[in-house]
């Protein structure tokens, strides 16, 4: 072979490897979602009404969430128009909190309510991710 080819070919093989690199890179980056919380419907918690012997008692309604989500901030994977991907760094939990009414009486006149926790689960994972360039890859 003379120089002329060897030149050819190792310039040929350069040119492959950098359009192979370059296809195997999804090219994304990390956007983050803002954590969010979402209220069930409220529970009616409370409140009465009643007329004894001419004197009315009254006490109003304070509402309790039948259940709270929390999601944390997190991240999602967005294209990209440079060189890069997504690297997951940590899983966050979705969490949900249940809560009942709990109320004090006396005789059969409340005097007072509250909203208590009754149990939390996490009930998804979201992901904290980073962007990393294409050529250093995911880190272990």
């Amino acid at each position: 072979m003379t120089l002329r080819s060897i030149t050819v070919a190792l310039a040929t093989t350069l040119f492959c490897l950098t359009t192979m690199a370059q296809s195997n890179c999804p090219r994304e980056r990390t956007e983050t979602v803002a954590r969010q919380t979402i209220l069930g419907k409220d529970l009616e918690c409370g409140g009465i009404s009643v007329n004894i012997g001419g004197v009315q008692l009254h006490q109003p309604n304070s509402g309790c969430p039948l259940f709270l989500i929390y999601e944390p901030e997190h991240h999602v994977a967005r294209p990209a128009k440079q060189d890069t991907m997504v690297e997951v760094v940590q899983l966050l939990d979705v969490t949900r909190m249940r809560f009942e009414c709990k109320s004090k009486w006396f005789l059969f006149v409340p005097y007072t309510t509250e909203c208590r926790l009754t149990g939390t689960d996490a009930i998804a994972a979201v992901p904290l991710m980073r962007t990393v360039p294409c050529a250093l890859g995911p880190q272990s």
